[in-house]
């Protein structure tokens, strides 16, 4: 029994030396793997749409109608986002001008007009997309100037409450590149 014992502590002995000690060496990964090609990756070219809004210069009380024109506009399926502007300064009056099929007052959330904010959402009713010439009308926002003399505002295309979403007729997102307009209060009132 002796010896089976001593057997037994001289293998735990060397099964833990073993472990601690006799560790074989990492092998040597080159880095560049000869037999695989390294992959490379190229992010396909994005389309854009560009709307764009006026800049002017307006009185206090005044009515002033600011176009929404688009570049770029081909075969759109729909679009939504947000119209962001301060409404100490301007007070939406009315949408005008609509220059898409199926486009109408339905396609406006004005509930929070009243705090700056107008959603928007449109699609081609005849789900096959519309274009139009660069520089076409799609709509028309009319504000009252509400603002004193020397102060102004920006009217964004912005990301919230709506989010920005542009698609085509070929199940492509489109990136927005928007040309805000803006509005300084400056005259008789």
């Amino acid at each position: 029994m002796k010896t089976h014992l001593k057997k037994l502590i001289l293998f735990a002995l060397i099964a833990l030396f073993s472990a601690f000690t006799f560790v074989p060496p990492a092998h040597h990964i080159p880095e560049q793997n000869r037999f695989v090609p390294a992959a490379q990756y190229e992010l396909p070219p994005v389309d854009t749409l560009s709307l764009s809004m006026t800049s002017l210069t307006a009185s206090p009380g005044e009515t002033i109608c600011l176009p929404v024109t688009a570049s770029g506009f081909e075969k759109i399926l729909s679009m939504q986002y947000t119209m962001v502007w301060d409404p100490a300064v301007l007070r939406l009056n009315g949408i005008d001008k609509f220059g898409l099929r199926g486009l109408g007052e339905n396609n406006f959330g004005t509930h929070m007009a009243g705090e700056g904010k107008l959603t928007f959402s449109w699609y081609d009713p005849n789900l096959r997309g519309e274009s139009r010439k660069d520089g076409s009308v799609i709509y028309e926002l009319c504000f009252e100037v509400v603002g004193p003399n020397d102060t102004s505002t920006g009217v964004h295309f912005a990301n919230q409450p709506t989010i920005i979403e542009i698609s085509n007729a070929l199940g492509k997102f489109l990136v927005l590149n928007a040309t805000d307009g803006h509005v300084k209060v400056e005259g008789k009132g």
